[in-house]
């Protein structure tokens, strides 16, 4: 397992997060941050694909995790959030958010 910072996460890391494995699988978005107050703390948001989301959706699986699976399935938030496709999480940050991520 090696830790990243959003800044360093690459597209084909898969990073692990909540009991996710999150597949980066599109290139990075990223907001600039405008303010003069400190130091640039850009905003980076990756695409991802949770490999995962089945098991985590699956109520009889061990991996069963309802909050998640409860926004995999677009129970939550889906008015206000509507999300391009199923089994979609995003991982956004600045370079200070550290993230685990598989060994490549």
């Amino acid at each position: 397992m090696a830790q990243k910072t959003t800044d360093k996460l690459r597209e084909g890391d898969i990073v692990l997060h909540g009991g996710m494995r999150i597949l980066i699988d599109g290139p990075v978005t990223v907001y600039p941050d405008t303010s003069a107050v400190h130091d640039r703390y850009d905003t980076y948001v990756w695409p991802g694909l949770v490999l995962n989301a089945n098991e985590l959706c699956d109520k009889d699986s061990p991996e069963y995790d309802g909050w998640i699976a409860s926004f995999l399935r677009g129970q939550q938030w889906e008015d206000r959030m509507p999300r391009p496709r199923k089994d979609d999480w995003p991982i956004k940050g600045n370079k200070l958010a550290n993230w685990y991520t598989e060994e490549s």
